[in-house]
Order: structure tokens, then C-alpha cells, then sequence
């Protein structure tokens, strides 16, 4: 069975590392399909006063950002089966992985970047007549993203 390349048919590429992300990983593990919309929230914790002249909340303290789990859907670049293990390495590890996604369009801000850990994964119909390895995955991103970030430096 040969399996086709699908950097050319994908240019938003995902780039993927078992050591954490600095924004320079090079491993370009799959084409991206479909990406979630990134969702961020804050919890806050009342601490208005019982004595309060209205009955309600008025003081309020925020807690942390929380980042959503950002979705995605791929084509595998590689028929190489180191590649193609890495998201269901780091999904069966539960350890912490860096990833770096560079966004197809005209702007060179097109870089985002950040360390996360898998929560989800799947590994999509394999054609036997040699098609794309399709995959879907959820990460939950630690701490702050970065990006946009430009591509050109």
C-alpha cells in the first residue's frame, strides 16, 4: 500500500514536539483540515459582603484564564510511522507537548504557538487503495498561546 504526501494539498501545516514548544519546532506532522475557533473564559469568586445596601454581587475577584480545548482535523504528512504516532503517544503519555500551527493566507502574522496536553484522539477511515491517514484530535492548551506571530522571522 503507498500512501500519497499531503503537504501539498494542505497549507496550514501542524507542527508538533514531545518536549514542549519555544516557537521554532520543525517537525511538520500533518495538514490540517479543520481547526476549532480559540475560547477563552474566567471564572470569578464573590466576596460582596452580606451587609450589601442592594442584594447584589458587587465585588467580585477574577480568577485565571481557562483555554477551551482547541479541536482539530488532519491528513498526516508521512506514511512514516513515527509521525503518525506522536498525537496518540502524547494523548496515551498525558504528558505536556508542544505544538505550532502556521495558518494558510496572505498575512506573514499567520504563526501560532503553545505547549498543551491531548485529551482526545482518533484516527480517521484509511482508504486501501492509498489515501490520506486522516485524524482528529482535542488539545487543552497550557498556559498563554502565542501568536499571531509572524512566519517571516
Amino acid at each position: 500500500m503507498s500512501l500519497t504526501n499531503a503537504r501539498d494539498q494542505f497549507p496550514s501545516i501542524l507542527y508538533w514536539s514531545s518536549a514542549g514548544s519555544s516557537g521554532t519546532l520543525t517537525t511538520a506532522i500533518a495538514g490540517i483540515t479543520s481547526i476549532s475557533g480559540v475560547k477563552k473564559s474566567r471564572n470569578v469568586t464573590d466576596i460582596t459582603d452580606m451587609n450589601s445596601t442592594d442584594g447584589y454581587e458587587d465585588v467580585m475577584l477574577s480568577g485565571p484564564v481557562r483555554m477551551a480545548a482547541l479541536s482539530m482535523q488532519g491528513n498526516y504528512l508521512s506514511t512514516s510511522t513515527h509521525l503518525n504516532s506522536l498525537l496518540q503517544e502524547a494523548m496515551d503519555n498525558g504528558t505536556r507537548c508542544g505544538w505550532k500551527i502556521v495558518m494558510a493566507g496572505t498575512s506573514s502574522n499567520n504563526t501560532y504557538y503553545g505547549d498543551s496536553v491531548v485529551t482526545n484522539y482518533g484516527l480517521g477511515d484509511m482508504s486501501v487503495d492509498g489515501g490520506k491517514i486522516g485524524f482528529s484530535f482535542d488539545m487543552r492548551i497550557k498556559g498563554k498561546p502565542t501568536g499571531p506571530v509572524s512566519s517571516t522571522t
